[in-house]
């Protein structure tokens, strides 16, 4: 596949996932409120991916930065911080924008986050908002965000075998 369809194919996916969680809608399209940037982060154990896309799903930046390991200790959590901090700082400078832009919604989709509320959940959360001025952070697995940009309409199944494995469905309920 060319560079440009990836691009285009991995915004998709992770501004999908922001704005369903942010909006409540399954369509990335035509939705208005009044902030205007939504930030995709997709971690797993080879590297993590950052998106920066307007309301309109146009891609204003991409970032990229180290692996999302499974968090064990202070320094796997330093190692999570300087991952997030990088892919996150490369989109927003990408886009010309400073890191203290207000985002209005990040989705992340993380390896080893077995849900929300889960402790690995909020450290990332944590961390990003240590970080950035996000306004509201959704965090999941990232069986997730494969299901988004595998399945735009965002319902079926996805099954992932890489360094770990993981299969997820979604039906139009969620």
């Amino acid at each position: 596949m060319a560079p440009g369809f990836l691009r285009w194919r991995l915004a998709r996916n992770l501004v999908a996932a922001a704005l369903l969680d942010y909006t409540g809608r399954r369509s990335l399209f035509g939705f208005r409120h009044d902030m205007a940037l939504f930030l995709g982060i997709d971690g797993g154990q080879t590297a993590t991916k950052s998106i920066l896309a307007d309301e309109s799903g146009r891609v204003l930046g991409i970032g990229r930065g180290g692996p999302a390991i499974h968090l064990k200790d202070r320094a796997t959590r330093d190692q999570a911080r300087n991952a997030l901090y990088d892919a996150t700082h490369q989109a927003l400078k990408e886009a010309g924008l400073p890191d203290t832009t207000e985002i209005a919604c990040a989705f992340l989709g993380f390896s080893g986050v077995a849900g929300p509320e889960t402790p690995a959940a909020k450290t990332y959360r944590e961390i990003v908002q240590e970080q950035f001025a996000v306004q509201s952070i959704f965090i999941e697995h990232d069986a997730r965000t494969a299901l988004a940009g595998a399945i735009p309409a965002m319902t079926g199944v996805i099954a992932i075998a890489g360094t770990g494995s993981i299969a997820f469905a979604m039906n139009t309920d969620g």
